[in-house]
């Protein structure tokens, strides 16, 4: 999973220069920085769960045919 990121960067660094003595702009940019690091924080976690199901599930199938490969071999 990946995002567009930054968010807005270059309206976001130029917003303060651009909106001098602006504290919205000041607000908004830190705002959108801080929305950018949650998102990497949920992202990277998304993608550790999403590994996680991943290795379980290939496991599981592993272990379902070793026992279909053995009750095959009886035959």
């Amino acid at each position: 999973m990946s995002i567009k990121h930054p968010i807005a960067q270059l309206s976001r660094d130029a917003a303060r220069e651009n909106m001098a003595s602006s504290n919205l702009a000041v607000k908004v940019e830190e705002s959108l920085k801080a929305l950018d690091t949650a998102l990497k924080y949920h992202i990277r976690r998304l993608n550790e769960h999403g590994d996680a199901i991943q290795n379980a599930a290939d496991a599981f199938e592993r272990g379902d045919q070793s026992w279909a490969d053995a009750l095959n071999s009886g035959r």
